[in-house]
C-alpha cells in the first residue's frame, strides 16, 4: 500500500462527509482511517464507507497518535495527515507521492487557501503562505515510512492540544528529515473550509489577520475558482450551507 490517510474527526458531520467523499476521488488510491470520539463520528465514517476508530477527543495529540500507530499495520510507504475540513485537489497524492518515491521524508506545500461560508453572505477565499516556518501546512503533508520507522511511529508528543504540526515537525527534524516543499504546481491545492455553521480549531479571522502568514492573491471569482480546482464544489457547498452566495 502506498498511502494511508489519517484523519481525526469530531462532530461537524456535513463538512466531514464532503471532505471524505472528495478524498476517495484521489487519482492515486489511498486507504482512509478516521479517528472519532462520539456516535456522530462513527455514523459519519460509516456513511462514506471508511475505516473508523474511536478515542477520547482530548488530548488531541493522543487521539491523532492512535491513528498513526494503527496505520502502521498496513505497512504503507507513507501516511498523509488531513483535517476533516481540508479539501485537496484530486491530483494531490499522485504528485506528492512521486517525491516520497524519490527519497524525501516529508512532502507538502506552504501555501494554502481558506474559504469562509456563511448563510446569506458571499463566500470569501483568501490565499496565504508561511512567512518563516519551514514545515508544510498540516493537511496534505505526506510522511515517509522510512522516517516514521526512525521514530518508532511516535509522531506526536503526548498529552498536548495545540501546535501538533510544529511539534511533530521538530520530531522529524531530529531524525534528519529530508523535506520537499512543492512550489511549482499551482494546480496542487489545499483548501481549508471555515463556516459559521460548524466549529473550527483555527477561525477564519485568525488566518486572515495573523502575522505569521504572508498574503497571496485572494480569489475574486469564487465560482470560477471552484469549478477550475474542485469541480462540482459549488453544489456540494450549497448542500451544507444552502443560502451561501457563490
Amino acid at each position: 500500500m502506498k498511502i494511508v490517510c489519517v484523519m481525526p474527526i469530531y462532530k461537524r458531520p456535513a463538512i466531514t462527509i464532503k471532505t471524505l467523499e472528495l478524498l476517495k476521488k484521489q487519482e492515486l488510491p489511498i486507504h482512509i482511517i478516521t479517528i472519532g470520539s462520539c456516535d456522530i463520528d462513527r455514523k459519519t465514517a460509516e456513511s462514506v464507507g471508511v475505516e473508523y476508530l474511536q478515542r477520547p477527543n482530548r488530548p488531541l495529540s493522543d487521539k491523532w497518535q492512535y491513528g498513526i500507530y494503527y496505520a502502521r499495520q498496513y505497512d504503507p510507504e507513507a501516511i498523509m495527515i488531513c483535517g476533516s475540513d481540508a479539501w485537496l485537489t484530486t491530483n494531490w497524492c499522485k504528485v506528492a507521492y512521486k517525491y516520497i518515491n524519490d527519497g524525501f521524508d516529508m512532502v507538502g506545500k506552504r501555501d494554502f487557501y481558506t474559504c469562509y461560508l456563511a448563510p446569506n453572505k458571499k463566500v470569501e477565499i483568501i490565499g496565504r503562505t508561511y512567512k518563516t516556518r519551514k514545515d508544510p501546512v498540516g493537511s496534505g503533508r505526506l510522511i515517509s515510512k522510512s522516517i516514521l520507522n526512525k521514530l518508532n511511529w511516535k509522531l506526536y508528543p503526548s498529552s498536548i492540544n495545540a501546535s501538533m504540526d510544529g511539534k511533530s515537525f521538530k520530531r522529524l527534524e531530529s531524525k534528519n528529515c529530508r523535506l520537499k516543499i512543492i512550489t511549482d504546481r499551482d494546480d496542487l491545492i489545499v483548501l481549508s473550509l471555515k463556516s459559521s455553521e460548524w466549529e473550527t480549531i483555527t477561525p477564519y479571522t485568525k488566518i486572515a489577520n495573523h502575522g505569521m502568514f504572508k498574503n497571496l492573491a485572494d480569489v475574486g471569482n469564487p465560482a470560477d475558482w471552484f469549478n477550475a480546482h474542485f469541480p462540482g464544489a459549488v453544489k456540494e457547498l450549497k448542500d451544507i450551507v444552502p443560502t451561501v452566495i457563490i
